[in-house]
C-alpha cells in the first residue's frame, strides 16, 4: 500500500494546487441536489405508475430523468459540467484495466452474495421479486430492460455518486470522507439485506477507481460489466443452472472464486500503480 499512499499525497497536493480555485458545489448545495433528485425520482415514479407503461420502459425513463435536477442546479450556479461530473479522460491504460477488474469483481461479488445468504440464513426474496419484475416475453421490452440496466443506469448513477457526490466531497472535505460517505449512501439507496455486504465493497472499489484518475469512466465500465453479468446470472441464479463447474452447493466454486480474486488483485494493483494523466503533467 506504500505506493498508494505516496500517490495519495501527490494527487492531494496537485489537486489542491490545480483545483483549489475551481468553482464546485458547496456541501449545502450538495444536500439540495440529493434531496431534489430523490424527490424528483419519487414524483416521476408516481406519475409513471399511473401510466400503462411496462416495467422496462418505466426503468428507462427513471434512469434517464435521474440527472435532471443536478443539471438544473449546476446550470443555475454556472458550475463546470466536466469537472463536477468528472468527465475527464483517465488514459487508455486505466480504461483497459477496468475490463478485467469488472469481470473479476463481478464473480467475487456473486460469491460473496451467495456466502452471505447461506451464512445469514436469509431468503432470496429480493431476488425472486426482481426476477419476476424483469421477466418478460416481449423482445422490445427485454432489450429495453437490458439496455437500461447495463448502460443507462450505471452511467447516470456514476454521474451522481462518483461524480457529483464524491467529487464535491473530495474538494470540500477529504478523500477518505468522500469515499466513505459515497459508499454508505450508495449501499443504503440500493438497500437489500441479501447484498448489503457486496454492495458496500463494490461501492468502495468504484469510489477508489474514480478517485485514482479523477474520472468516472473506469468505474462506469466496471459498473456496466457488473450489471450486465448480474442480469445474465439472475436468469439462472435461483435454480443454480449456470455453466457446469461455476457453482458448488449453490455457492461459487472455490476454483473460480480464487481465479477471480487473483485476477482482481493483479488488475487493481496495476490500475493503482500506473500514473494517471494528472501525475504525468505535474
Amino acid at each position: 500500500m506504500k505506493f498508494l499512499m505516496s500517490d495519495l499525497d501527490l494527487k492531494t497536493n496537485s489537486t489542491t494546487n490545480l483545483e483549489k480555485d475551481v468553482k464546485v458545489p458547496t456541501l449545502h448545495q450538495l444536500k439540495e441536489i440529493f434531496f431534489l433528485s430523490f424527490f424528483w425520482i419519487f414524483l416521476c415514479e408516481l406519475i409513471l405508475s399511473a401510466t400503462s407503461l411496462s416495467t422496462g420502459y418505466k426503468m428507462f425513463f427513471l434512469s434517464i430523468l435521474l440527472p435532471l435536477p443536478t443539471l438544473v442546479i449546476l446550470a443555475v450556479h454556472s458550475y463546470p459540467i466536466v469537472l463536477t461530473y468528472r468527465f475527464h479522460s483517465p488514459g487508455w491504460k486505466h480504461l483497459l484495466l477496468a475490463i478485467p477488474i469488472g469481470l473479476s469483481a463481478s464473480i467475487v461479488i456473486d460469491g460473496i452474495d451467495r456466502l452471505w445468504i447461506q451464512w445469514s440464513g436469509l431468503e432470496q426474496e429480493h431476488l425472486h421479486k426482481l426476477y419476476e419484475k424483469l421477466r418478460t416475453n416481449d423482445w422490445y421490452e427485454f432489450n429495453t430492460i437490458l439496455f437500461t440496466a447495463v448502460f443507462v443506469a450505471p452511467f447516470t448513477e456514476e454521474m451522481l455518486f462518483r461524480g457529483v457526490l464524491q467529487g464535491t466531497m473530495e474538494y470540500r472535505k477529504s478523500m477518505h470522507q468522500a469515499i466513505t460517505w459515497t459508499a454508505i449512501i450508495f449501499t443504503i439507496l440500493h438497500f437489500n439485506l441479501e447484498q448489503i455486504v457486496s454492495l458496500w465493497m463494490f461501492a468502495i472499489l468504484l469510489s477508489f477507481m474514480a478517485w485514482r484518475v479523477d474520472s468516472i469512466f473506469p468505474s462506469m465500465i466496471v459498473h456496466m460489466i457488473n450489471n450486465g453479468l448480474s442480469f445474465y446470472v439472475l436468469q439462472y441464479r435461483l435454480d443454480g443452472s449456470l455453466f457446469d463447474g461455476y457453482l458448488r452447493d449453490q455457492i461459487v466454486a472455490p476454483f473460480w472464486f480464487m481465479v477471480a480474486t487473483l485476477l482482481l488483485s493483479i488488475s487493481a494493483w496495476f490500475y493503482f500503480k500506473f500514473d494517471h494523466p494528472l501525475q504525468e503533467t505535474v
